[in-house]
């Protein structure tokens, strides 16, 4: 089985949002450091999907299928070419910047943020 890498970048602030959750709200330091280590999950993995997409190669990457409901044969299928790992690069490192940013803005209410 491959590794799931596009998956991960979709996926892990979700299950970053749900380890916050957990998190008692006066713990607003703790709140910081794992929301700002797993917001550089997706950054650190779109890095290494855009350094090994060959862009002129135009075929699709680091595909992953599975079947989601086999009965109406619906598929989970992700995959990436040499524009959409740009654009992934893109969107985790603003996602990233932007959560940087909020770091030293938001004082109240850490947690619902």
């Amino acid at each position: 089985m491959k590794f799931p890498i596009l998956s991960l970048i979709t996926f892990v602030p979700l299950l970053g949002a749900l380890i916050v959750l957990f998190i008692p709200k006066d713990k607003e330091d703790w709140i910081r450091w794992v929301s700002t280590i797993i917001s550089l999950v997706p950054l650190i993995l779109s890095f290494v999907v855009y350094a090994a997409v060959r862009a002129d190669a135009g075929q699709m990457w680091f595909m992953e299928e599975y079947s989601w409901i086999p009965t109406l044969d619906v598929y989970y299928r992700m995959g990436v070419d040499g524009i959409s790992a740009v654009m992934v690069l893109l969107t985790s490192l603003l996602s990233t910047l932007s959560y940087f940013y909020s770091i030293y803005t938001i004082k109240e209410r850490v947690k619902e943020y």
